[in-house]
């Protein structure tokens, strides 16, 4: 499992406002559903932050997976 939290995202809802807010993180989730594929799958996991879950993932195809989200 990965959990992947935006930096500054508070920040940014403080100066633009929560509708600005929230079509980030609509963008943010679509972008991560385009970079990982089935069994994982992603969720929101909190305001700022989601997880990604990669049911029979081994430790070395996670970390490539997670340094492929990183870029």
């Amino acid at each position: 499992m990965i959990i992947i939290d935006i930096n500054y995202f508070k920040f940014f809802n403080d100066i633009y406002g929560y509708q600005k807010g929230d079509l980030v993180i609509v963008e943010i989730g679509r972008i991560l559903e385009g970079l990982i594929s089935p069994p994982s799958f992603l969720a929101r996991y909190g305001g700022d932050e989601f997880a990604v879950v990669m049911p029979g993932t081994g430790r070395l195809e996670a970390l490539q997976k997670t340094s492929k989200i990183e870029e």
